[in-house]
């Protein structure tokens, strides 16, 4: 059977999916390495308000900057270089584009404001993606009742029956897929190669 290419629609993660590029790379690894502790260890609460929107870019620099004794100046310069540098591989984007011309195409991340705020003007990605969820833009994750990916749907007239998704964590994979949608798990080296180049075949859209 035929779909209606204009209701099929395939979502990609972000983190570990598009790219694995990491916030501060610009800084020494002694102070990456921190930041990494105190943050992403010691403190996932803030990293998930953070991710809600609920504490600015700014907030957290100005946590890092009296937490690891480095000016707010050089943490928040950082993370905005950092943001700006990270990319998504030619060859990935070469792919979306074509997908395109099969579906609608969108990024669902958890993920901070200065995802939007740098790294999506700065690579232009608006222009490039039929649109970008972030949970910081929304208060709320992808992977719960009433957030990103019942919000897209709605927004797009659209069902998880006509979905693909393409993401990295389990927990959400079988969130999506416990309301009818389809994964593709993105893994690292040669499988996630695998893998994306299945999700680029026209014929997985145009058919079922």
């Amino acid at each position: 059977m035929i779909l209606d290419n204009k209701k099929r629609i395939i979502i990609f993660d972000f983190n570990g999916t598009l790219s694995s590029d990491v916030f501060w790379s610009t800084l020494t690894t002694e102070n990456r390495d921190a930041i990494q502790e105190f943050l992403f260890k010691e403190n996932d609460e803030l990293v998930n308000e953070w991710m809600l929107g609920n504490f600015s870019s700014e907030d957290v620099c100005k946590i890092l900057s009296h937490r690891i004794h480095i000016e707010y100046s050089i943490v928040y310069r950082s993370l905005v270089d950092s943001c700006n540098s990270m990319r998504i591989r030619p060859e990935i984007m070469r792919g979306i584009q074509k997908l395109r011309s099969y579906c609608l195409v969108f990024i669902v991340t958890n993920n901070m404001d200065c995802f939007s705020r740098f790294f999506v003007p700065h690579k232009k990605l608006r222009t490039k993606f039929d649109g970008i969820y972030n949970s910081a833009d929304y208060g709320v994750f992808k992977q719960s009742d009433g957030g990103l990916f019942d919000i897209l749907m709605k927004d797009n007239s659209s069902k998880y029956e006509n979905s693909i998704l393409v993401d990295d964590s389990i927990e959400v994979a079988r969130f999506f897929t416990l309301r009818g949608g389809s994964v593709e798990i993105a893994t690292s080296g040669v499988e996630y190669s695998r893998h994306i180049k299945n999700i680029f075949q026209p014929s997985l859209f145009l058919y079922s």
